[in-house]
């Protein structure tokens, strides 16, 4: 008996390490395995075009992105296969179904039933029905008859017309009467919104003003250029031309985008133009993201002191 019961709590443990494994498994591809995406977009005087893929696992999971003719359209593919495709067969066998003994429907006896238990209905107690409704329907016209041919006396139509009249004229003094207290009250509203309003400011003007948001500012651009780095592209080739109404907003992109010159510089060729409004390009980037950095800059988040107090602080202000 004892080494049965041995032999059960293996197949358990062996069991429960095999499902460990597989989520230990898929923890470290989401880590790891990068997410490689690639794009390339085109603008010229015929329209813009565009194509993405983004893939993982080598290939394993792969969704791509078109856009042509103001139209976009997402095709995706799992281990190569069409996500319709796999579709169709899951509700193909979602249809299948045992087959059964070929037997008379429950319905069809039931509706056999009745339709042999109106036939044997006698044909008096039909004409009796007919009659019935006949009778109903000629007394409703002699009252609908009646009602119509009664005339309603002159005084009596004018006494309702001038109690209408007082219900009215009693409405509109009651309004004029409380409309003052009416305005108070909006007032009142007003000056109590706008002294909500006004304390709120002041207590986000204290709360950017604070050092504890000016670190949490400074933490937060500077893990996001980091991820900006880590997860932007690793090729751009291609061409970029483009000008504005003004020219100085043409200067000032070309100085934003002397930044990226450095990385893209030998690859990427910019022509700005002072003297007219252009945009066509033609452009071809490629990158990839782990999940890991992701990881890494979340847990430096959390870590933080400042950014755990700004959220207290939002909490607070919440409830």
């Amino acid at each position: 008996m004892l080494h049965i019961i041995l032999g059960i709590l293996k197949v358990i443990a062996i069991i429960l390490g095999i499902l460990v494994g597989l989520v230990l498994l898929l923890l470290l591809s989401l880590l790891l395995v990068p997410l490689r995406y690639q794009g390339k977009l085109q603008k010229d005087g015929n329209g813009v075009a565009g194509r993405g893929k983004i893939t993982w696992l080598a290939h394993g999971l792969s969704v791509l992105i078109l856009y042509e003719h103001g139209e976009f359209r997402m095709k995706l593919r799992i281990l190569g296969i069409p996500a319709e495709r796999l579709k169709g067969l899951v509700t193909r066998l979602g249809k299948i179904r045992f087959r059964r003994k070929k037997t008379q429907p429950e319905t069809k006896k039931q509706l056999k039933t009745a339709s042999s238990e109106e036939t044997k209905l006698p044909y008096n107690t039909l004409e009796e029905h007919t009659e019935e409704k006949e009778e109903t329907l000629q007394g409703g016209r002699s009252v609908q008859a009646a009602l119509e041919e009664r005339e309603i006396p002159a005084n009596e139509d004018k006494k309702n017309k001038f109690a209408a009249f007082l219900e009215k004229l009693k409405v509109i003094l009651y309004n004029l009467f409380h409309l003052p207290e009416k305005i108070l009250a909006a007032v009142r509203n007003i000056y109590s919104t706008t002294g909500e309003i006004y304390g709120r400011m002041k207590v986000f003007l204290e709360l950017i003003k604070s050092e504890e948001f000016l670190g949490a500012r400074t933490l937060l651009w500077g893990q996001l250029r980091i991820l900006l780095r880590r997860l932007g592209p690793t090729k751009i080739k291609g061409t970029l031309s483009y000008g504005f109404d003004d020219p100085a907003l043409t200067g000032q992109v070309l100085a934003g985008l002397s930044f990226f010159y450095p990385k893209y510089g030998d690859r990427l060729r910019i022509y700005p133009y002072f003297d007219r409004k252009i945009l066509e390009t033609d452009l071809y980037l490629r990158g990839r993201i782990y999940g890991v950095h992701l990881l890494a800059v979340a847990w430096k988040l959390y870590r933080d002191s400042n950014i755990k107090y700004m959220i207290k602080r939002f909490k607070h202000k919440e409830e």
